[in-house]
């Protein structure tokens, strides 16, 4: 008994999934010159990186898909040059989301995506560019007739 109620109450596996991302980068470097008159001058740097992305998908219905995810960089920098200490720092933001349909004959999908980026310089004051871009798209693939993709 259990069986059959399991088995009329069961669905199809889905692929749903998550993955993510972390990802550290530092760099350190000095250089040392000298001209032609004897004059040396020295450069330090070190920066670090830090990056962070996160995407999911979840199958709602068997053709209908929704996935999302975003990217979070921060880079930060710092020189010094013949004793004249510099700093900068940027930082992106980049989530989206989607939701698309699929089928062998019709397919189609709507979509958000945002950019942020940010950076100031030396204590400065920071400047933010933002672009958002909605999208979509339709398919349309009869089996005897040319297919067609119109996206936008």
């Amino acid at each position: 008994m259990v069986c059959l109620m399991m088995s009329a109450f069961s669905r199809p596996a889905s692929a749903d999934s998550i993955s993510g991302l972390l990802d550290y980068n530092y760099t350190n470097s000095t250089i040392t010159t000298k001209d032609i008159t004897g004059v040396t001058s020295k450069t330090k740097s070190y920066g670090f990186q830090q990056r962070y992305s996160l995407a999911f998908d979840k199958r709602i219905y068997p053709s209908l898909v929704f996935s999302g995810g975003g990217l979070f960089e921060d880079n930060v920098a710092n020189g010094n040059t013949d004793g004249v200490d510099t700093k900068s720092d940027t930082t992106r933001l980049s989530p989206y989301v989607d939701l698309k349909f699929a089928n062998p004959f019709l397919s189609s999908g709507i979509g958000f995506r945002r950019r942020e980026d940010s950076s100031s310089s030396n204590g400065g004051t920071t400047t933010k560019n933002i672009q958002d871009m909605y999208t979509a798209n339709f398919g349309w693939r009869p089996s005897d007739l040319p297919s067609i993709d119109v996206f936008f």
